[in-house]
């Protein structure tokens, strides 16, 4: 391994810790309430290593955010969205892979107290509502009500279920969370889809 790779490595592990840190104080903690020392403290590292890395907790937010919608975003990029809508139990499951990944994360995540006036779920979600808007296919939908409505309940409801079954006792698998929020959620969108053509 280059030095360069030791380097960037080093670099990624840091900030990893960083941010799951804070993550992890904000299970408990507003956000204005928390310092860059219980950050460092609660990431195992000093205070100038946190500096060498962010400016200041703001932007560690907006790096988490844009993360986690970059991962989703990646995810909608590799797949037919057309096609997928139709069947969409792929596209389920390959967010689902994200979350189990790096569960102890976004089990965290979910239980964030506000940041400032946002909630980070919140806006990861309209963040997504506006990618998955803008990548559908062209024509997908007869008139641009139908085609808000319907992204703004599906994005919706996938992430409360991903949220719910994140904070409460697992009567279920996550496999089987993604079967039944693809049925739920896509039983009723294949209605609508049918009458658009």
């Amino acid at each position: 391994m280059s030095e360069e790779e030791k380097i960037d490595r080093r670099i990624r592990k840091s900030k990893e810790a960083i941010r799951t840190a804070l993550v992890k104080l904000l299970t408990h903690k507003n956000l204005e309430n928390i310092t860059i020392t219980e950050i460092a403290k609660e990431a195992d590292i000093n205070r100038k290593t946190f500096y060498n890395n962010y400016e200041n907790i703001f932007q560690v937010i907006e790096e988490i955010e844009n993360d986690i919608v970059n991962s989703f975003n990646d995810v909608l990029s590799k797949i037919n969205l057309e096609e997928n809508l139709k069947q969409p139990l792929d596209f389920f499951e390959t967010l689902t892979n994200i979350i189990q990944n790096d569960f102890e994360f976004y089990s965290d995540l979910v239980q964030t107290q506000k940041v400032g006036e946002i909630n980070l779920i919140a806006k990861i979600t309209e963040t997504l509502k506006e990618r998955v808007k803008a990548n559908l296919p062209k024509g997908l939908f007869q008139d641009k009500f139908t085609m808000e409505f319907s992204v703004n309940y599906i994005i919706t409801g996938m992430m409360e279920g991903y949220k719910e079954w994140l904070q409460n006792p697992k009567e279920i698998s996550l496999e089987k969370l993604a079967q039944t929020m693809n049925t739920l959620i896509f039983s009723g969108l294949n209605g609508i889809l049918a009458n658009e053509t």
